[in-house]
Protein backbone atom coordinates (compact mmCIF):
# COMPACT_ATOMS: atom_id res chain seq x y z
CA UNK A 1 0.00 0.00 0.00
CA UNK A 2 2.53 2.79 0.80
CA UNK A 3 3.72 1.95 -2.87
CA UNK A 4 0.87 3.99 -4.87
CA UNK A 5 1.25 6.61 -2.04
CA UNK A 6 4.73 7.41 -3.05
CA UNK A 7 3.35 7.50 -6.81
CA UNK A 8 1.23 9.69 -5.91
CA UNK A 9 3.43 12.19 -3.92
CA UNK A 10 5.81 12.14 -6.62
CA UNK A 11 3.16 12.92 -9.65
CA UNK A 12 2.22 15.46 -7.07
CA UNK A 13 5.45 16.90 -7.01
CA UNK A 14 6.32 16.89 -10.38
CA UNK A 15 2.86 18.31 -10.95
CA UNK A 16 3.91 21.36 -8.93
CA UNK A 17 7.31 21.63 -9.77
CA UNK A 18 6.08 22.13 -13.61
CA UNK A 19 3.49 24.81 -12.62
CA UNK A 20 5.90 26.53 -10.62
CA UNK A 21 8.77 26.59 -14.13
CA UNK A 22 11.04 24.17 -12.20
CA UNK A 23 12.25 20.46 -13.00
CA UNK A 24 14.50 17.99 -11.26
CA UNK A 25 17.75 18.47 -11.99
CA UNK A 26 19.63 15.20 -10.83
CA UNK A 27 21.49 17.15 -8.56
CA UNK A 28 20.85 16.69 -4.43
CA UNK A 29 19.02 20.06 -4.46
CA UNK A 30 16.13 17.93 -6.83
CA UNK A 31 15.18 21.11 -8.22
CA UNK A 32 16.57 23.90 -10.66
CA UNK A 33 15.56 26.30 -12.72
CA UNK A 34 14.27 25.93 -16.34
CA UNK A 35 16.79 26.66 -18.60
CA UNK A 36 16.68 29.32 -21.38
CA UNK A 37 14.87 27.89 -24.85
CA UNK A 38 16.82 28.31 -28.03
CA UNK A 39 16.32 27.69 -31.51
CA UNK A 40 18.90 28.12 -34.54
CA UNK A 41 17.57 29.88 -37.45
CA UNK A 42 18.52 30.21 -40.72
CA UNK A 43 18.43 33.60 -42.19
CA UNK A 44 18.75 32.85 -45.94
CA UNK A 45 21.19 34.26 -48.33
CA UNK A 46 19.73 37.88 -50.15
CA UNK A 47 20.52 41.05 -52.40
CA UNK A 48 19.69 44.02 -50.71
CA UNK A 49 19.89 47.61 -52.74
CA UNK A 50 19.29 49.99 -54.85
CA UNK A 51 21.31 51.97 -52.70
CA UNK A 52 22.05 55.92 -54.45
CA UNK A 53 25.11 58.24 -53.10
CA UNK A 54 24.05 61.36 -52.69
CA UNK A 55 26.05 64.24 -54.19
CA UNK A 56 28.45 66.35 -51.88
CA UNK A 57 27.75 69.72 -52.47
CA UNK A 58 31.12 72.24 -53.26
CA UNK A 59 32.93 68.85 -54.84
CA UNK A 60 32.84 68.99 -58.43
CA UNK A 61 29.11 68.63 -60.84
CA UNK A 62 26.99 65.61 -61.03
CA UNK A 63 29.57 63.57 -63.38
CA UNK A 64 32.45 61.29 -63.35
CA UNK A 65 32.60 61.76 -66.89
CA UNK A 66 34.94 58.72 -67.43
CA UNK A 67 37.78 59.74 -64.42
CA UNK A 68 36.58 56.58 -61.86
CA UNK A 69 35.35 56.84 -59.75
CA UNK A 70 37.54 55.37 -56.79
CA UNK A 71 35.27 53.46 -54.87
CA UNK A 72 35.30 52.70 -50.93
CA UNK A 73 32.15 50.62 -49.30
CA UNK A 74 32.14 48.34 -46.31
CA UNK A 75 29.10 45.88 -45.06
CA UNK A 76 28.64 45.01 -41.77
CA UNK A 77 25.93 42.65 -40.22
CA UNK A 78 25.04 43.35 -36.65
CA UNK A 79 22.71 42.41 -34.02
CA UNK A 80 20.17 44.85 -31.78
CA UNK A 81 18.01 43.07 -29.75
CA UNK A 82 15.42 41.24 -31.51
CA UNK A 83 16.65 42.79 -34.94
CA UNK A 84 19.91 41.30 -37.30
CA UNK A 85 20.55 44.52 -38.96
CA UNK A 86 23.39 45.44 -42.20
CA UNK A 87 25.08 48.75 -42.32
CA UNK A 88 26.42 49.45 -45.92
CA UNK A 89 28.18 52.72 -46.67
CA UNK A 90 29.71 53.39 -50.15
CA UNK A 91 32.02 56.52 -50.54
CA UNK A 92 32.37 57.33 -54.85
CA UNK A 93 35.26 60.17 -55.44
CA UNK A 94 36.30 61.35 -59.13
CA UNK A 95 40.33 60.33 -60.11
CA UNK A 96 40.82 63.85 -61.92
CA UNK A 97 39.52 67.67 -61.06
CA UNK A 98 36.38 68.42 -60.61
CA UNK A 99 36.38 65.97 -57.91
CA UNK A 100 32.64 64.73 -58.27
CA UNK A 101 32.07 63.16 -55.15
CA UNK A 102 28.81 61.10 -53.74
CA UNK A 103 28.46 59.01 -50.78
CA UNK A 104 25.57 57.55 -48.53
CA UNK A 105 25.27 55.73 -45.72
CA UNK A 106 22.41 53.23 -45.31
CA UNK A 107 20.84 50.44 -42.23
CA UNK A 108 18.54 47.49 -43.07
CA UNK A 109 16.73 45.01 -41.28
CA UNK A 110 17.61 41.41 -42.22
CA UNK A 111 15.56 39.54 -39.32
CA UNK A 112 13.40 40.15 -36.83
CA UNK A 113 12.82 38.23 -34.25
CA UNK A 114 9.40 36.99 -32.81
CA UNK A 115 8.05 38.94 -30.32
CA UNK A 116 9.11 37.53 -26.98
CA UNK A 117 12.75 36.11 -28.39
CA UNK A 118 15.83 37.53 -28.87
CA UNK A 119 19.17 37.44 -31.10
CA UNK A 120 22.12 35.75 -28.84
CA UNK A 121 24.25 34.38 -31.26
CA UNK A 122 25.39 34.87 -35.22
CA UNK A 123 27.75 32.39 -36.78
CA UNK A 124 30.40 34.63 -37.59
CA UNK A 125 30.83 38.44 -37.76
CA UNK A 126 29.97 39.80 -40.99
CA UNK A 127 32.23 43.22 -41.70
CA UNK A 128 34.24 43.90 -45.02
CA UNK A 129 35.36 46.85 -46.55
CA UNK A 130 36.96 47.09 -50.34
CA UNK A 131 38.33 49.97 -52.48
CA UNK A 132 38.21 49.64 -56.06
CA UNK A 133 38.61 51.96 -59.74
CA UNK A 134 35.76 51.81 -61.86
CA UNK A 135 37.41 51.84 -65.68
CA UNK A 136 33.95 51.36 -67.53
CA UNK A 137 30.50 52.22 -67.74
CA UNK A 138 29.86 48.76 -67.09
CA UNK A 139 28.56 47.32 -63.92
CA UNK A 140 31.17 46.53 -62.05
CA UNK A 141 31.32 42.66 -59.50
CA UNK A 142 33.45 42.14 -56.18
CA UNK A 143 33.52 38.87 -54.36
CA UNK A 144 34.70 39.55 -50.65
CA UNK A 145 34.19 36.08 -48.60
CA UNK A 146 30.92 36.79 -47.09
CA UNK A 147 29.46 39.06 -49.13
CA UNK A 148 28.79 40.15 -53.09
CA UNK A 149 28.71 43.87 -54.21
CA UNK A 150 27.60 44.52 -57.58
CA UNK A 151 27.28 48.13 -58.80
CA UNK A 152 27.45 51.65 -61.52
CA UNK A 153 30.20 53.76 -60.55
CA UNK A 154 30.50 55.75 -63.25
CA UNK A 155 27.71 55.71 -66.67
CA UNK A 156 27.16 58.05 -69.22
CA UNK A 157 25.99 61.46 -68.37
CA UNK A 158 25.55 62.48 -64.47
CA UNK A 159 26.34 59.80 -62.40
CA UNK A 160 25.32 61.50 -58.56
CA UNK A 161 21.88 63.61 -57.84
CA UNK A 162 21.42 66.48 -55.68
CA UNK A 163 18.88 64.61 -54.15
CA UNK A 164 19.38 61.17 -55.09
CA UNK A 165 20.30 58.69 -57.64
CA UNK A 166 20.75 59.55 -61.07
CA UNK A 167 22.82 56.20 -62.66
CA UNK A 168 25.00 55.49 -59.47
CA UNK A 169 23.98 52.20 -58.08
CA UNK A 170 24.78 49.76 -55.53
CA UNK A 171 23.77 46.55 -54.69
CA UNK A 172 25.18 44.24 -51.63
CA UNK A 173 24.50 40.56 -51.52
CA UNK A 174 24.86 38.38 -47.82
CA UNK A 175 25.47 34.75 -47.33
CA UNK A 176 23.05 32.80 -45.68
CA UNK A 177 23.63 33.47 -41.82
CA UNK A 178 22.80 30.98 -39.03
CA UNK A 179 21.07 32.82 -35.87
CA UNK A 180 20.25 31.67 -32.95
CA UNK A 181 17.58 33.12 -30.94
CA UNK A 182 16.93 32.43 -27.04
CA UNK A 183 13.04 33.09 -25.40
CA UNK A 184 13.20 35.84 -22.89
CA UNK A 185 12.13 35.47 -19.91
Amino acid sequence: MSRPIKGLFALLVLFIFSALGLSSCGEDCGVCPQQPVTQDIVVPADEYGEFCPVYHSGTGDYDFEGNGPDVFFEVEVYVTGDSLMFNFFVDAIETQADWTRGAGRWDELIYQAPEGWRISAVDTPIAENRSYTDTNHEMDFIHCGDFKFRGYGDRDGDDIGASGCVSTWYWVWIRDINVEITREE
